[in-house]
């Protein structure tokens, strides 16, 4: 089973895109997990009111008691897990149909613990514009002591959490959350 885990808060124009792409997807053992970081706006009442109409696909809610952060949100989703796999989606993005399984297949064929998606950016509903993967021209090498990124580097690597398929045996084996204002990273 992989947990698609979404963040919300404050996102209420364009937050029912990002469970809507979650429901939709062609892999379906699924489980979608909304963590409810305490908005002031109506975003967790658009959740609610998306979530039944689903009613073939696991889905919880799990709120804090008060506004976290994101960093935070994320960390209440991977202790939460009950899953294999954990995947972010943030509140104000979308994936098509087959992201999940596309990135089962490769975590499935390379026996891989973090498959990392391509994405693009939209500025505007109707013009996609830099449709990119995250580490061109690089690949990665197995050696008997884990996994080394060989090949020319970028002059930034994108660290996000987001679209990201983790092995949850991976994070919690090894302690792994992500920042916080409150705490420094575990990475």
């Amino acid at each position: 089973m992989i947990t698609i885990a979404i963040p919300v808060y404050n996102v209420e124009p364009y937050v029912s895109e990002a469970p809507h792409s979650a429901f939709r997807q062609t892999y379906k053992d699924i489980e979608v997990l909304v963590v409810d970081d305490c908005g002031s706006d109506r975003s967790m009442d658009i959740v609610r009111d998306i979530m039944p109409q689903y009613p073939g696909v696991k889905s919880r809610i799990i709120s804090h008691e008060k506004n976290l952060g994101l960093g935070q949100a994320r960390n209440t989703a991977i202790e939460a897990c009950e899953s294999e796999w954990l995947f972010f989606l943030d509140s104000d993005d979308t994936m098509t149909p087959t992201a999940i399984e596309r990135l089962m297949t490769a975590a499935t064929n390379d026996k891989s613990e973090i498959i990392i998606g391509s994405s693009d950016t939209i500025d505007d509903p109707e013009t996609r514009r830099n449709i990119h993967c995250l580490l061109p021209r690089m690949y990665l090498e197995h050696e008997h002591a884990g996994m080394l990124l060989k090949g020319k580097m970028l002059p930034s690597l994108n660290t996000e959490s987001w679209g990201r398929l983790y092995k949850m045996s991976l994070l919690k084996d090894n302690g792994i959350l992500t920042r916080t204002a409150q705490a420094s990273p575990r990475l």
